[in-house]
């Protein structure tokens, strides 16, 4: 395929436009027979922050252009490194990568040539609601959250009436409960 090309200021603006104008790349790339269903597409883009080394939007097969996701974010970089589209240095190389959920410092451990570990610091996370009663069928009100990344619920194993800790059969209380 090339080189795809993204207008926009930003890198949101440019995830906006795949999203929105050329979303047949991200069919294309992970639909049968090429795609599965946990696939997902990296593309490379030209950072539109002057501070950044690369730029990247994340697709995913389920119609998801992910904000930022640390998986992608190591495959990533180790193309990056591994492929000489950037310099990198041993022991450490450090670079700046922009995704349209801001810039993310990374650490790649580096040995041969070969990127052998990357850490990140993500960007801040939120929540943007805490403590949402949730009427879950069988079991009552739930407390959840809503966040960056979706929606969370969480309750412990007891008020499920779970008990808790790991039984003889290695499940613990919720997880009985889910086979229940």
């Amino acid at each position: 395929v090339g080189v795809l090309a993204a207008p926009g200021a930003t890198m949101f603006e440019q995830m906006k436009y795949f999203e929105q104008q050329a979303d047949w790349f991200r069919l294309l790339m992970l639909r049968e027979p090429r795609g599965y269903p946990r696939s997902c597409v990296n593309v490379l883009l030209p950072p539109t922050d002057p501070r950044a080394d690369a730029g990247f939007v994340i697709m995913e097969q389920s119609a998801l252009y992910a904000t930022m996701s640390g998986t992608n974010l190591m495959v990533v970089t180790t193309v990056l490194l591994e492929t000489g589209l950037l310099q990198q240095t041993e022991p450490v190389t450090t670079l700046l990568l922009e995704v349209h959920a801001g810039l993310i410092e990374v650490r790649a451990r580096c040995e041969g040539g070969r990127v052998r570990l990357v850490e990140c610091e993500n960007v801040p996370s939120f929540a943007t609601a805490v403590d949402v009663p949730v009427e879950v069928p069988g079991f009552g009100t739930v407390l959840g959250c809503s966040g960056r990344r979706g929606v969370r619920g969480g309750v412990g194993s007891r008020r499920l009436g779970c008990g808790r800790g790991r039984a003889r059969d290695g499940f613990g209380g919720v997880g009985r409960c889910g086979l229940q």
